[in-house]
């Protein structure tokens, strides 16, 4: 897929969707360890909870035993094996739950051996009160008793005291976590949000570019498009048909017709004269061969005249080598024909003029030459030196206006005839001229 932004813009996308992607995977990571650790927070306070519960059971119990043996309340049996039971699931919750702390398992080690101590003092109570009761009361506060008891709960507090400690510790490291990730979670939240910024205004550069070089597109696509409609030749294309798919302004004002009766309407063979129409029929199929025109001259009726046009052409070919369209140039040269016409005309005129004065113009030098010549013959030996000098002088120019006649006749029929290569002595048109020259400087003179 072709990606259309611009690099910086593509680089700041990435870095700020790197950056999205770490902060859900910050988030994940600190919900996961924050879990971990509010278990770990509730599996304390549930330790706690436990430890709270057997001191306080055994509290509850020491003070029954001291009224079972002040007064002769025999229900303390029934209490005592209620609160046994109930301490029994606490020791075995607690000990399940602080089963990976050695340090806290070995006073649970400690705090069974002096319950099971304490058991037996209670079973002895029990058996005593129910011979005598001063016996029963000489247990309770003796010696062994009352250390057993302090024992117990130094070894309870000191399991509270680590618990608690441990709460504090993971407490403390929850609420590090908790601002490391703050922390953490609006360093990004800030980066993430000057990314986006820096990309808002790189975007909008970026599109501004944009908009500014659709803009000069679209300029230089008027100015093309002026130029194609309004450029002194026509311009078309036609199809594999010949029909007419694309034409230019001049080319149609040329015709006389609008665009939208032309376009994709007409082949460009209906534009035509008859003559040119046959023309057509032959070059066209020639065209998709081959692939172009050379100066084809066509003829075009309109509704003032006849236009004149040259066509040159190339093709657009598919990869079999089919017409999709062509590429046509037409200029008008209805004016050059014209003036083509007209010097023909003008030709034809001079060359019948030419004609018509060197024949009126040679019947009086075939006189002059003809009367001369006689005279030259006849009566020569009646004219002196210079007389027949000037005699001479009348035949030869008279001979030479009859040249330039019979020049001026062929100069004129020149346009009509093929050019040939010929050879001239250039020496004895030289001489010829040499002489020409020094004659009439003589005559001068």
């Amino acid at each position: 897929m072709k990606v259309y932004f611009d690099r910086k813009v593509l680089v700041g996308f990435f870095l700020a969707l790197g950056i999205l992607i770490s902060l859900g995977i910050f988030s994940y990571k600190n919900s996961r360890t924050s879990n971990v650790t509010s278990r770990w927070v509730t599996h304390t306070n549930e330790v706690l909870y436990d430890m709270e519960r057997l001191h306080s059971i055994h509290l509850e119990i020491e003070y029954e035993l001291m009224r079972f043996i002040a007064t002769d309340d025999t229900t303390f049996q029934s209490f005592y094996g209620d609160k046994l039971k109930t301490a029994t699931e606490h020791f075995l919750s607690l000990r399940e739950r602080i089963k990976d702390n050695a340090s806290q398992r070995a006073r649970l080690d400690s705090i069974s051996m002096l319950g099971r101590k304490k058991l037996d003092i209670i079973n002895r109570v029990i058996i005593s009160r129910a011979h005598s009761l001063d016996s029963a009361r000489k247990i309770v506060p003796s010696e062994y008793n009352k250390v057993l008891l302090l024992r117990l709960k130094t070894v309870i507090e000191e399991m509270q005291q680590a618990e608690k400690k441990l709460l504090e510790q993971r407490i403390a490291e929850n609420h590090q976590e908790v601002s490391k990730f703050y922390a953490t979670f609006l360093t990004l939240l800030v980066a993430t949000v000057a990314i986006m910024s820096i990309l808002f205004f790189a975007i909008n550069a970026t599109l501004k570019s944009r908009l500014n070089a659709e803009r000069a597109l679209q300029i230089a696509s008027r100015e093309i498009k002026d130029l194609y409609d309004n450029a002194p030749c026509g311009y078309h294309s036609l199809d594999g048909n010949g029909t007419i798919t694309e034409m230019n302004q001049t080319w149609l004002e040329w015709i006389g017709l609008e665009r939208d009766d032309v376009i994709n309407k007409m082949t460009f063979m209906q534009l035509l004269t008859p003559k040119s129409q046959e023309v057509y029929k032959e070059i066209f199929p020639l065209f998709k061969v081959k692939g172009h025109i050379h100066n084809l001259e066509l003829e075009i009726p309109s509704k003032n005249n006849t236009l004149f046009v040259i066509l040159n052409a190339t093709s657009i070919t598919d990869e079999k080598g089919n017409l999709i369209k062509s590429r046509s140039t037409v200029f008008n040269i209805t004016e050059r024909r014209l003036a083509e016409e007209k010097v023909v005309e003008t030709n034809n005129e001079l060359e019948a003029f030419t004609y018509s004065v060197s024949h009126d113009l040679r019947a009086p030098l075939r006189s002059i030459d003809g009367y001369s010549k006689i005279l030259q013959e006849d009566y020569s030996s009646k004219l002196d030196e210079e007389g027949n000098r000037i005699l001479q002088i009348i035949r030869r120019n008279a001979l030479r206006m009859g040249q330039l006649i019979e020049d001026l006749l062929n100069f004129a029929r020149l346009g009509r005839k093929e050019l040939e290569k010929t050879r001239l002595n250039m020496n004895a048109l030289v001489d010829n001229v040499k002489q020409e020259l020094m004659t009439n400087d003589s005559k001068r003179n």
